[in-house]
């Protein structure tokens, strides 16, 4: 697992926006590292409330991380969690002019047993890793990419 940034004065500026009807939720997790959730809305509006897999985006910011061991230390964190473990596919995407790599899993957790599509992306920039982590279910993933897109697009590293 990562550890945790312990210089809480050198926290990244950025900006990102919920797509419409989402709801924004920033804290530090338990290794002080920034995370901002974004929630689809809840009943009628999320797109297929029965499958029990409300659909998310978060992005969690890592202090002095290289994206490499990051992102191989999460596909292994990811397999162990997981009853079924599927990679569906991977490239790059240049996001606020920042080269990204990502990867698409279809995953069923052992604490949950819900079958769920995830795309993780990372993004080095200046000492931080950026890692966004869209999930929802396998059968409406398509659904939510121009979502996704929107939130990913959004997304700016903001200068002192």
């Amino acid at each position: 697992m990562v550890t945790a940034c312990k210089d809480f004065s050198n926290k990244p500026k950025f900006s990102i926006s919920a797509p419409f009807g989402w709801t924004r939720t920033d804290s530090i997790d338990e290794r002080g590292d920034t995370v901002v959730r974004l929630k689809s809305p809840l009943g009628v509006a999320s797109i297929n409330p029965s499958k029990n897999v409300r659909e998310t985006i978060a992005l969690l910011v890592m202090h002095d991380r290289n994206s490499d061991p990051q992102r191989l230390s999460v596909l292994k964190n990811l397999k162990g969690r997981a009853i079924f473990f599927e990679q569906t596919g991977s490239g790059h995407k240049v996001i606020d002019g920042i080269s990204s790599y990502w990867f698409e899993i279809n995953v069923k957790y052992k604490s949950s047993m819900l079958l769920c599509t995830q795309r993780h992306y990372f993004l080095p920039k200046d000492g931080f890793v950026y890692t966004f982590i869209c999930t929802c279910s396998k059968e409406d993933f398509e659904a939510i990419r121009s979502q996704v897109d929107e939130v990913l697009n959004s997304f700016k590293v903001l200068d002192d």
